[in-house]
């Protein structure tokens, strides 16, 4: 395993883990996201964003895609648009939440 910064610059870390995922609307991105995305990525070789769309949201999804890949520079990290709404919860029927994941 190699050795990489912490997108911060700080000291470097063992990567753990070869790929990670953050999932989320990010409606707008802010801080905590960015925070999460970079602990995400301290753990894992590479890291691919998943930025969700719902139905009517204010913010199209693409103008959110473009906003983290200007936050997140970093190489090993890939922003990508999930199109298509996402439900937020299994359903309570336990053969349907099994299909659902």
């Amino acid at each position: 395993m190699e050795q990489h910064r912490t997108l911060s610059g700080g000291p470097t870390l063992m990567k753990q883990y070869q790929h990670a995922f953050v999932i989320g609307r990010f409606l707008p991105p802010h801080i905590g996201h960015l925070s999460m995305i970079q602990f995400a990525n301290q753990f894992a070789e590479r890291t691919t964003v998943l930025v969700e769309q719902e139905d009517n949201e204010a913010i199209d999804v693409d103008q959110r895609v473009q906003w983290l890949k200007q936050s997140v520079r970093e190489s090993e990290v890939t922003v990508l648009p999930l199109y298509g709404s996402q439900p937020a919860s299994p359903p309570a029927d336990p053969v349907a939440a099994a299909a659902f994941w």
